[in-house]
């Protein structure tokens, strides 16, 4: 499983941008949340292949409460460099959030921006993208045009086209960036 070590500050949040502070945390991102675990000193030190422990069930993982400690491990492995490790924790995040909210709770759209973040570290950029314009869909039928949190799925979808090499594409999301900038 894992071992408590040397501290670090918990929970950081996946970042796309190297220039953003580190103290953003995934749920403020989302623009949905407001409630987020307070600061811990941790560190975990796992090897590349996460191994769950065996005594959870199933039924733990299902456990909303216990799904945030998931989600926030899963921080640590994002920052870490662990990309799979940390798509397992947000897989095992979101089958916890699906059983208490709908698509559009800002948690499960939090854990859905984390994954795509890690989908696209893993280069497995369809599944990405996928998971990103899912957050952007529920983005913009719940919150007003030019708000920050649209306007950061649409900088980290220009980005992630970007360095997938298709520039036409990053180019129309970084454009749309400055149109919704414009509406403010």
């Amino acid at each position: 499983m894992f071992q408590i070590s040397a501290p670090v500050a918990f929970p950081q949040s996946p970042s796309l941008a190297d220039d953003e502070p580190t103290s953003i945390r995934i749920h403020e991102r989302s623009g949905l949340a407001n409630a987020y675990l307070p600061a811990a000193d941790m560190d975990i030190q796992t090897s590349p292949q996460f191994q769950e422990d065996e005594t959870l069930s199933s039924d733990w993982i299902k456990c909303p409460s216990f799904s945030n400690v998931y989600n926030y491990i899963g921080d640590i492995f994002y920052d870490s460099g662990l990309f799979l490790d940390a798509l397992e924790l947000y897989q095992d995040a979101l089958a916890g959030r699906e059983e208490e909210f709908d698509l559009y709770h800002p948690s499960i759209l939090a854990i859905l921006y984390s994954m795509g973040l890690s989908y696209f570290r893993l280069g497995d950029f369809g599944r990405a993208r996928g998971c990103l314009l899912q957050v952007l869909e529920a983005q913009e039928t719940l919150l007003c045009k030019g708000h920050s949190a649209i306007q950061s799925t649409v900088k980290d979808l220009g980005r992630m086209c970007y360095e997938n090499g298709d520039y036409e594409e990053a180019q129309m999301w970084y454009e749309r960036v400055l149109a919704g900038a414009r509406e403010l």
